[in-house]
């Protein structure tokens, strides 16, 4: 239904209500960011949660995802594992959840893009 992009390994969600496109620099620095891991935009499964029920939760994305490594840029914790902050790795039901910032404040801070690239080594093992 949601999920767009092909049944990859990895599952990015992001938050982009409206026409759901993801804002040129923002998209430039998620390429970055995939590309530093081995992957490509078209190569990940991605869903925009700002198009799902209001009442969806972690579970439910879960269960229609098959993904092994989930990256979530700041989106509603209600759509997140109960009890993940932002930077951590969260390991539930085999999956590995990350939980960034929003792209347009991991631009804005090198701090949070520290945490982010931290998370990401960790979870691939780079």
């Amino acid at each position: 239904g949601h999920f767009e992009g092909i049944t990859s390994k990895t599952l990015i969600l992001f938050s982009y209500p409206g026409d759901g496109a993801i804002p040129p620099g923002e998209k430039v620095l998620l390429g970055q960011v995939l590309k530093a891991i081995g992957l490509s935009f078209d190569s990940v499964s991605r869903l925009n949660i700002s198009r799902l029920p209001n009442n969806t939760t972690w579970e439910d994305i879960a269960a229609q995802s098959p993904s092994d490594f989930v990256i979530a840029f700041g989106i509603p914790k209600k759509y997140l594992p109960v009890g993940i902050e932002e930077g951590q790795i969260y390991n539930i039901n085999g999956k590995r959840v990350l939980y960034a910032a929003t792209l347009s404040e991991l631009i804005e801070n090198n701090l949070r893009k520290k945490l982010l690239w931290q998370g990401l080594k960790e979870i691939y093992g780079i």
